[in-house]
């Protein structure tokens, strides 16, 4: 058995993450690109820092359905860009994963109806 001094307890904040998703309608693919960057991050603190392509490699998602699953992360405030936002060459985001509160402290007030998935907008009629 590992044993370490860190304050982070990192299982425990895991698994908190996913249960506090468990019942948020989301896609298959942001619920895999979560549980990526969870197991992702560091071990010391709930952040990590990737960057899309790498993203796109590990779950072999196409592009666009990883930025659809990072945006949506950000909107219901599981995700917060910490680091690097713009990211660019060489310079990969460093994203602060807490976990999902409806209507608690990381989660924008005017969110809290829970969005649906699919943007609404430009389609036809």
């Amino acid at each position: 058995m590992v044993e370490t001094n860190s304050p982070f307890p990192r299982q425990s904040f895991i698994d908190g993450v996913i249960v506090s998703m468990a019942k948020v309608k989301v896609s298959a693919a942001t619920r895999a690109v979560l549980l990526l960057l969870l197991l992702r991050s560091d071990f010391n603190s709930p952040t990590v820092t990737i960057g899309k392509p790498r993203l796109v490699d590990l779950t072999g998602f196409t592009m666009p359905t990883v930025k659809e699953a990072l945006k949506r992360l950000k909107g219901l405030g599981v995700l917060t860009v910490i680091a690097n936002k713009k990211g660019g060459r060489s310079r990969a985001p460093t994203y602060h994963i807490a976990p999902y509160q409806k209507g608690g402290e990381n989660f924008p007030p005017f969110l809290c109806d829970e969005p649906s998935e699919k943007g609404g907008g430009r389609g036809r009629k």
